[in-house]
């Protein structure tokens, strides 16, 4: 239970009044001793000890009446997202909304979403306990700051619909704090509505601790409350999500990659449905077990498509709608084009054949010398192979840098004449002198990054085989900044990758040459090449398969413009899963709902309150499927008690009937 006006009782130390008026009229009674009357003292001694219960249950009903008239007026609650903490009525609610897909999820049939849910429940408690506060929303899709107006209902504003971005409450509450701290509230609080998903939370980034200094450095203290809308059995209605993981293309033949996800403990058998832009869809069934099934699908396009196409897979609609879809984008059929720039030799021609063999007819490349590099179309190439001298011109350096940044793909191998002076840096990359394995020795690559990135495993499970590789002379690389993709079992880098802007960089320490390793011969410098081809293919337009939230291609303030998209209301590339393009139409991009949103991990109240230890954050779970939960005003009951102490005292007031006389006859 707790207080809306909790300085309301102070007035409490009013209800001795009652005791201090029977203490005064108490002394103003002097005891006589009389001896005529202290055979009637005798013979009421037997009713005095009632007389004085009686006396004390007056008494006391006085008190807890007043007691009770006070804590009415201190307007008590119990229960729901104000009955459980402890402070006074806040003036400024800062509330923190999560509408990631999970949010709508029904727990029961025809039964309200988490976030519908949340909704009511917090507009109720703000109407109730927070009348004229002001409320600050900051949502989960647009982490912008927004004042709801006096007049305003929360279920009828943009920032409370449902969308398809992933929530990440240390930036929304880090939004919080800077407003906090901009506008120097008197009296805030910060109220956080979550599932309590675990991958929302991020319990392991390392802003939690900077987050709760921030808190402690604000000149008043500003409580948390979390409203936690955990989950409960579904009654045994399925739950399943599908996700495009790959498409690839081969002339008019369509192949898509899915992810069909089984959220239940049971096998069930579901309907997929799969359309090629407004097409009528197409249907096949398949049998789900619990957990995530691999599904291949191939679909034969119209001899005349040459164009890049959109298109959607679909589940029916179960417990959470807004997972049964997945869109995906196909490109058209232009190759995608690779540049080798490197040294006279063999070396160039093999990179030449990785980037763009001759039966692979989506490929084509072309060799250039060092001095030659003006001829290349940066605008239509999507990876750039340097194994060069680099040239000393500025122009050059600039024009790489605004290539990568703008998606392109940058991979770099060392020369072999071993000029490691720094003017033969290229993006942050400098190669050592080159070094020989010892004699009848190779170096060995132990480990490299398997679930993602040039070396992760292939679709049917398999594996690079880098292991395997014959590494007789490498050039160790320093490149500041870069994650090391794989490792040789000496410590020193195989590969180094760079995110740089849109695109990203690779260091390679070893070449495809007789004289230096097997890379070329390998199941390894391929389908890396060709990742970094596919990925780059970006930057010339195409399409490209990306989760909702992630930046897209092109200028940061390009006004996206949707083609089809899963929500009826908000149509936003930066909130809403669908299909995409550009004002110039060159880019086509399909947005997916991302996959952590598939986790079921949630937190509980205790790993809540470790991430801010020293910040007073309370965590209240509320069941959806209960309509209990919201914080209940309780003064009537007080009011209620006032009447029957008053009522108690009355009775107990009443003087003793009398007794009737009772004479025996004379005679």
């Amino acid at each position: 239970m707790n207080f809306l006006q909790p300085l309301i009782l102070g007035a409490l130390v009013f209800a001795a009044i009652p005791v201090i008026i029977h203490l005064i009229n108490k002394r103003r009674h002097r005891t006589i001793q009389w001896a005529a009357m202290m055979f009637l003292i005798q013979a009421s001694r037997e009713s005095r000890g009632k007389r004085k219960l009686r006396n004390i249950l007056i008494l006391t009903c006085r008190v807890l009446a007043l007691a009770a008239l006070v804590a009415a007026i201190a307007r008590p609650i119990a229960g729901g997202i104000l009955g459980w903490a402890g402070s006074s009525q806040p003036d400024t609610i800062v509330l923190l909304f999560d509408r990631s897909p999970s949010m709508e999820l029904v727990q029961y049939a025809d039964g309200p979403s988490k976030r519908s849910m949340a909704i009511s429940r917090i507009s109720k408690s703000i109407r109730q306990f927070a009348d004229g506060a002001k409320v600050v929303l900051i949502d989960s899709a647009t982490m912008t700051p927004v004042t709801v107006s006096g007049t305003a209902r929360l279920e009828d504003l943009p920032q409370t619909q449902a969308s398809d971005r992933v929530a990440d409450i240390p930036a929304m509450l880090s939004a919080a704090h800077g407003w906090i701290a901009s506008a120097k509230p008197d009296n805030a609080e910060i109220w956080v509505v979550s599932d309590m998903q675990a991958s929302n939370w991020h319990q392991d980034a390392g802003i939690w601790s900077a987050l709760d200094d921030s808190f402690q450095s604000l000149k008043t203290s500003v409580p948390i409350r979390v409203l936690a809308l955990t989950s409960e059995s579904t009654n045994g209605a399925p739950n399943a999500s599908v996700a495009v993981t790959r498409t690839q293309r081969h002339h008019n033949t369509l192949t898509l990659d899915l992810e069909v996800t089984n959220h239940g403990s049971d096998t069930i058998e579901l309907p997929l449905f799969t359309s090629i832009g407004e097409g009528s869809p197409s249907q096949q069934s398949l049998r789900v077990a619990p957990g995530t099934t691999s599904v291949r699908k191939r679909i034969d396009l119209d001899a005349s498509t040459t164009e890049a196409g959109w298109g959607k897979v679909s589940l029916p609609v179960d417990t959470n709608p807004r997972d049964n879809h997945a869109w995906f984008t196909f490109p058209d059929t232009t190759p995608l084009r690779s540049v080798v720039v490197a040294e006279p030799g063999t070396v160039g021609k093999r990179l030449i054949l990785a980037a763009a063999p001759k039966s692979l007819t989506t490929r084509e490349a072309e060799q250039l010398a060092p001095d030659q590099w003006q001829r290349i179309d940066w605008d239509t190439t999507s990876l750039v192979i340097w194994q060069a001298p680099v040239p000393a011109d500025p122009a050059f350096h600039t024009t790489i840098g605004r290539f990568v940044q703008r998606g392109g793909q940058l991979a770099v191998f060392p020369t072999t004449n071993d000029d490691t002076s720094a003017a033969n840096d290229l993006m942050g990359i400098r190669f050592a002198a080159s070094e020989a394995a010892p004699a009848d020795q190779q170096f060995m690559i132990s480990e490299w990054i398997q679930e993602s990135g040039w070396f992760a495993n292939f679709e049917d499970g398999s594996k690079p085989v880098l292991d395997q590789l014959i590494v007789i002379r490498r050039a160790p690389v320093s490149f500041e900044g870069a994650t090391v993709a794989a490792n040789f079992a000496d410590g020193q880098p195989f590969a180094l990758t760079k995110r740089v802007g849109l695109g990203a960089v690779t260091a390679f320490t070893t070449l495809p040459d007789d004289r230096w390793s097997d890379l070329l011969r390998r199941n390894v410098l391929f389908p890396a090449v060709q990742r970094m081809i596919v990925d780059g293919s970006i930057k010339v337009g195409g399409s490209r398969l990306m989760h909702v939230g992630e930046r897209l291609p092109g200028a940061v303030d390009t006004a996206w413009s949707p083609l089809a998209t899963t929500s009826e209301s908000a149509v936003s590339a930066k909130e809403s899963a669908g299909v995409f393009t550009d004002p110039e139409n060159r880019y086509l991009v399909a947005l997916n709902i991302a996959p952590t949103e598939s986790a079921i991990a949630q937190l509980d109240s205790d790993q809540v309150r470790a991430l801010l230890e020293n910040t007073k954050i309370r965590v209240f779970e509320e069941r959806v499927n209960r309509e209990d939960n919201i914080a209940t005003p309780i003064w009537r009951a007080f009011a209620v008690c006032v009447l029957v102490f008053l009522l108690t005292e009355g009775i107990l007031s009443l003087p003793p009937s009398p007794r009737q006389s009772q004479t025996a006859p004379m005679g």
